[in-house]
């Protein structure tokens, strides 16, 4: 099978946009057709009124063939306007719509997808890759103009003398080789200098975003010496381009000038020789005039559709990138053996003896609750009631502590039912690094829940519980998988997790977020699968904030908002909620003071609090806090929980911090190891 050619895709592109538009476009063309024809047809006239319609004491028949001559300029001017309107018409709807599926497409694929494509690459892309391709749209007028001429021109010389036409004959195919010889080496060039320009682009991305945080360190330099390095490369790269495109732009047309001065020596000889009227050699010049003009265009049309091919493949990566694969929904399944959590039971959280510690739950429940909401009655046989880390949560050498009694699996494929327990723990061999609960391998979906009905999207519930179910990520460089984990939160709890760097705390959070796709494992929300629901309706369910969040230009209250149609009270709700009500109200404008582009001028505690706030203002379901209490004083944290569990008690937390106050106040807290093939950090 013959290989794409390497801008295969951006010509797919490329004809995809025109199908959308086809009707705009083809209207437009249409239109820029008929004043084409109309300006061609000038010079037959003029020819017609020179040899035969223009006689001594006759003004009449001089004024007639003027009128017509004005017929066609209104025509031409009527064809070209509307032409010409039409397709910048389409061309600016084809770059705000291009440019919103390659938005949307970047922000729904997976992040281990997304990272190949550094940020101001994918800036370039979306914008000055869009400008090209609109440009392209544009353009299209100039391609039935320049078109249009060259099959009209070359005959109609052909009719005025044979030599004419050996003329234009002889200038063909030296037009041709030029355009053999300079494309390829245009359309190369270009695309080095796409790749120079986003390189740049992620150099100024990285100068903005990082020097406030570099500066104090003496890094400043660096980045700036980065950007110069970029820029320079983009210098070279541009001046290679240029010096090509000069050439290009020299040397076609300079082919068909020449061809009109031989064609003045030869119709002029013709001329005095009989064969050729002065009309015909007036209509000769101006139609070599407008064949010159058109070959121009010509070859500006074709290294502008090279770089529209160029730029479409560049925009068609992004467009092709896979989306998240979907699920099967979970549902309820009467029978299936499960190692069941039962109303009333109990479970003992920790590993084996002589098992490699994964994950380990370190806090137990607190005394009288189930860590999923059930009451407590004491401890499974061969379970430590109350294990703490370093206990063991399983009897013996290793297995599953207990296995008392089977029922009907919950939709989740926990199996909770009444009087039934289990703890578990990793066997001898370590292969298990998280003590919770476990649906049995029976009946179990590839990625670990069981498999219940067709594929198909289906509602989430507002509140419910979450389950992550043998779920593991990838980290690290090397995109190690973790151990698989086993976590449950249930509304109003709050689970921390903890780990060394590189053990896949945040990659966790993304997951769940549905940012990247998790290496295996399930996870349920109130039951329902959600690798099997739209990814937007899981995303209004919860509130994510990310360990480095991001502040927009804009004032503090469209920083809370971000678009979404809440009250003012809405918006202050949410950020006397997160702590940060007392510091926007001191700022000189409150909610409507403008910040600086990622919050330049806010403290670090205060860009938590905000995005804290951004995330609680649709007073989620789920809760995801990637450390977002670093930066915030011990007090101030102690009065955002308190509030997070006074005015949320039916929302489950689920945080990554290292930080004593909140370990201490969570309900479990989870250890995590970092993988044994990890090749770097993990954010």
């Amino acid at each position: 099978m013959t290989p794409d050619h390497p801008r295969a895709p951006g010509r797919r592109l490329l004809r995809s946009l025109f199908h959308r538009r086809r009707r705009v476009l083809v209207t437009g063309l249409a239109c820029a057709l008929g004043g084409q024809l109309a300006y061609l047809a000038t010079p037959a006239l003029v020819q017609r009124a020179v040899d035969g319609g223009l006689e001594a004491g006759a003004p009449g028949q001089a004024a007639g063939w003027a009128v017509a001559v004005v017929g066609l300029a209104l025509v031409v001017l009527g064809g070209g306007l509307l032409g010409e309107r039409l397709t910048r018409h389409a061309a600016n709807a084809t770059a705000q719509d291009l440019r919103s599926r390659l938005l949307a497409r970047a922000g729904a694929a997976d992040g281990a997808v997304t990272a190949r494509f550094d940020r101001g690459d994918l800036a370039s892309r979306a914008e000055r890759d869009v400008l090209a391709v609109a440009d392209w749209v544009d353009k299209l007028t100039y391609w039935t103009l320049a078109l249009s001429t060259i099959v009209v021109v070359v005959p109609a010389v052909a009719t005025l003398h044979p030599r004419l036409l050996i003329v234009t004959a002889v200038m063909a195919p030296l037009v041709v080789g030029t355009q053999l010889i300079f494309p390829p080496r245009f359309a190369a060039a270009a695309s080095r200098l796409a790749a120079a320009h986003a390189a740049r682009a992620g150099a100024v991305e990285e100068l903005l975003s990082a020097a406030g945080a570099v500066r104090g360190l003496g890094g400043t330099g660096r980045l700036v010496r980065r950007h110069g390095a970029a820029s320079g490369e983009v210098t070279v790269h541009t001046l290679a381009l240029a010096r090509i495109a000069a050439w290009w732009a020299a040397v076609p047309p300079s082919v068909p000038r020449m061809a009109i001065a031989a064609g003045l020596l030869t119709g002029g000889l013709a001329v005095l020789d009989g064969g050729l009227s002065i009309g015909g050699l007036i209509a000769y010049t101006s139609w070599m005039t407008m064949l010159t003009v058109a070959l121009s265009f010509l070859v500006l049309l074709v290294s502008n559709r090279r770089e529209a091919e160029v730029s479409g493949t560049r925009i068609a990566e992004v467009l092709d990138l896979p989306g998240p694969a979907p699920r099967h929904a979970a549902g309820a399944a009467a029978g299936a053996d499960a190692a069941g959590v039962a109303d009333g039971a109990d479970v003992a959280d920790g590993v084996a003896v002589g098992g490699s510690v994964g994950v380990g739950m370190t806090r137990p429940s607190r005394e009288g609750a189930h860590p999923t909401g059930g009451h407590r009655q004491g401890p499974a046989p061969g379970v430590a009631a109350g294990a703490t880390s370093g206990e063991t949560g399983a009897a013996g050498s290793g297995g599953r502590g207990v296995a008392a009694g089977r029922g009907t699996a919950d939709p989740v494929g926990r199996g909770a039912t009444d009087g039934a327990g289990a703890a578990d723990g990793a066997d001898a061999s370590g292969s298990m690094g998280v003590g919770m609960t476990r649906p049995s391998r029976e009946g179990a979906h590839p990625t670990g829940g069981h498999r219940h009905g067709p594929s198909a999207l289906v509602r989430l519930p507002e509140r419910g519980e979450l389950v992550l179910d043998a779920l593991s990520v990838r980290t690290g460089a090397d995109g190690a998988a973790t151990p698989p984990l086993w976590l449950t939160a249930a509304p109003g709890e709050l689970v921390v997790l903890r780990g060394p760097v590189g053990s896949g705390k945040s990659s966790v959070l993304r997951a769940v977020a549905r940012l990247d796709e998790p290496a295996a494992g399930a996870i349920t929300f109130g039951g329902v699968d959600i690798m099997g629901t739209d990814r937007t309706e899981w995303w209004a369910v919860i509130g994510y904030v990310p360990q480095r969040p991001l502040v927009l230009s804009g004032t503090v209250a469209d920083n809370i908002r971000l678009g979404r149609d809440t009250s003012d009270d809405d918006v202050e709700w949410a950020a006397r909620m997160a702590g940060a009500d007392g510091f926007v109200r001191a700022l000189p404008a409150g909610y409507q003071t403008t910040v600086g582009e990622r919050g330049t001028t806010l403290s670090g505690g205060q860009v938590q609090r905000l995005a804290l706030a951004r995330a609680l203002l649709n007073r989620p379901g789920v809760l995801l806090l990637d450390d977002v209490t670093s930066a915030i004083d011990v007090g101030t944290e102690r009065a955002i929980l308190d509030r997070l569990r006074t005015e949320l008690p039916d929302t489950a937390i689920v945080a990554v911090s290292h930080r004593t106050q909140l370990c201490d106040r969570a309900d479990r807290v989870v250890d995590l190891a970092v993988p044994v093939t990890v090749g770097s950090v993990d954010g």
